[in-house]
Order: C-alpha cells, then sequence, then structure tokens
C-alpha cells in the first residue's frame, strides 16, 4: 500500500534543495564558470583570482538588495582587493588593515547578518598571498566578477530577501574576535612562507562570524563539517582525475549556490570548503590539496578555540542581562 510522500527527519531536512532551486543554481553556476574561464584566460591568476573574490563578496548583497544598492557595495570590496596587495610584504600594515577589514562587518550584520561578509575575506587572501598582483587590476577584476554575479543572481532571485540583524553585542565580539585573530595571522603569514597559509585567514573569517539562528552545537558541526570538507577535497583530489574533479567542483559550486540563495549560511560553508581544495590544484592538485587541507584544519582548529572564548563571553553577558532587571 501506497503511504505516500515521506515526510524528510528532521536532520535531513536542514539539508534537502527543492529541485527549482537546483535548477536555478545549475544556471548561476554556468553563468560564473564561463567569466571566471574568461577571466583567466586574459589575465592569468591576477583575473581569476579578483573574480572569484568578486563572487565572493557579491553573493550576500546580491540576494539582499536591489541591484543598484549591491553594485555600489562593490567598490568598497575592490578598493579592499587594491589596498591589500599594495601592503603584501609589510606585516604590521597588512595585519592592521586585515583587522580593519574583520571590525567594518559588525556595524554590517547590526543591520543584515552577512552582509559584507566577503570583505574580511578578500582583505585577508590578498595581504597574505604570496604573489604580487597590480592593485587596479584586481580592484578592476573584484568589481567585475562582483558586478556579473550581481546581475546574474537578481535575474534568478525574484525579490530581495531581507536580511536578519544581528543584536549589537552579538555583532561586535564576533567581529573583534575575528578581527584579532585574522591580523596576527595574516602578520605571521607576512613574515613566514607558508604553502597556502591564506587559507588559515581566509577560514578564520568564513567561521568566526554570527550565523542565523545557530547553537553552540550547531556552531560545532559547522566547524567539524569545514574540516570533513577539506578532507573530503583531498580524497576526491586523489582519487579522481582531472577532469572528473572539476566535475565535482562544479556541482560543489551549485550547492554553493543554492543553499546561498536560499540563506543557509552554515551548509554554503560545508560546500564551499572541498570547492576550495578541488579547483587550486593544476599539475599538483593532489600535493595543493593536502597543502589546502593542513592550513584549512589548522584554521578550523584555531578557530574552535576562539569560538569557545566567544561562548563563554556570551553566556556571561546574557546572565549579566538576565540579572539586570532584578538589580533594577
Amino acid at each position: 500500500m501506497d503511504a505516500g510522500p515521506r515526510t524528510p527527519t528532521p536532520v535531513l531536512r536542514p539539508w534537502q534543495l527543492p529541485a527549482p532551486v537546483v535548477r536555478v543554481a545549475g544556471i548561476a553556476a554556468l553563468g560564473l564558470l564561463v567569466p571566471l574561464a574568461a577571466a583567466y584566460v586574459l589575465a592569468g591568476s591576477t583575473g581569476s583570482l579578483g573574480v572569484v573574490l568578486g563572487y565572493t563578496a557579491a553573493l550576500a548583497p546580491a540576494r539582499m538588495l536591489p541591484v543598484r544598492l549591491a553594485i555600489a557595495l562593490m567598490l568598497p570590496a575592490a578598493m579592499t582587493g587594491a589596498v591589500a596587495v599594495s601592503l603584501t610584504g609589510d606585516p604590521f600594515a597588512a595585519a592592521c588593515f586585515a583587522a580593519l577589514a574583520c571590525l567594518l562587518v559588525a556595524p554590517a550584520n547590526a543591520w543584515a547578518n552577512g552582509l559584507m561578509a566577503g570583505l574580511p575575506t578578500v582583505a585577508a587572501v590578498l595581504t597574505s598571498i604570496p604573489s604580487e598582483h597590480d592593485p587596479p587590476a584586481i580592484a578592476g577584476w573584484i568589481l567585475a566578477g562582483g558586478v556579473v554575479a550581481i546581475l546574474l543572481v537578481s535575474r534568478l532571485r525574484g525579490e530581495p530577501q531581507e536580511g536578519q540583524r544581528v543584536d549589537a553585542w552579538t555583532a561586535w565580539v564576533h567581529a573583534v574576535a575575528m578581527a584579532g585573530s585574522v591580523g596576527v595571522v595574516v602578520g605571521l603569514l607576512t613574515v613566514v612562507d607558508l604553502p597556502h597559509g591564506y587559507w588559515i585567514a581566509a577560514t578564520l573569517t568564513i567561521v568566526l562570524r554570527p550565523f542565523r539562528g545557530e547553537t553552540h552545537a550547531s556552531a560545532r558541526q559547522r566547524v567539524l563539517g569545514t574540516v570533513l570538507g577539506a578532507l573530503l577535497g583531498l580524497a576526491l583530489a586523489i582519487l579522481l582525475p582531472g577532469w572528473a574533479a572539476l566535475l565535482v567542483a562544479a556541482a560543489m559550486l551549485v550547492l554553493v549556490i543554492a543553499n546561498a540563495l536560499l540563506g543557509r549560511q552554515t551548509q554554503q560553508v560545508l560546500f564551499l570548503t572541498p570547492l576550495i581544495v578541488l579547483l587550486g590544484g593544476g599539475d599538483a592538485v593532489v600535493g595543493t590539496a593536502l597543502e589546502r587541507v593542513g592550513t584549512t584544519v589548522v584554521g578550523a582548529l584555531f578557530a574552535v578555540l576562539i569560538g569557545l572564548a566567544i561562548a563563554r563571553l556570551t553566556r556571561e553577558h546574557e546572565r549579566a542581562a538576565a540579572l539586570e532587571p532584578q538589580r533594577g
């Protein structure tokens, strides 16, 4: 006897994706991969890196804001990239600038959570990456990538999605923790030559920000998922030939976009990690993947320790807030 469609269990429900969203995400992924390939052909690593960072900075504004406002927010992202690459090699200046980019996210999160979440990642990557890039060129490619992502997402999303506000105390405590840790890591990476060490700083900018409706347990699961995603990316890089790894990376991009369109920030982060691991390999995909896994794990473990400190501060703040009316 047919019992009808099964209701998804509570465990699987947050991971299920409606078929229309997957179709839209597939179209968006194709629309993003073509400009990325063109940027690489035209400008090499500067073009592809700039476009990827433009996508990173644009996805949240493209989902939350009207097109004109979203494009306007790409200007600070492009300027962040230009200043960041000009500070490469200066440990103190690079660390201060990366920390400042993290602090600027707090007032934006108080208005709409995640609105400018890509800005610290742009600063962290470009201040700590060892290669040299021309500031005007990297800014131009970030701007181009951001505009492409916004125009594409705006045609597929429908009406802008309203962002959820974060209370000022939570927004600032996460921003300060991110600023301090990312600033220190960027300063050290400017002095110490660590292959793909910039991914430590990038992981911190992804993990150390407030996530909507997230409990302490789900925060730990997100960090664990980031590590597992990195290990999955390494396994796929070892087991699959290059062309198959690229196909899997394209599928991961679809999942990242689909979860971004649904506002599922946790799932978006988890699928982003193996995507990054798979995309950077080239001819040495296994070695590159192993280096990225190592730095991702270090960044995630570092974030765990900081996250525990934030959780303790949060509990103390909530306890003090609960006692305040009694004192009055």
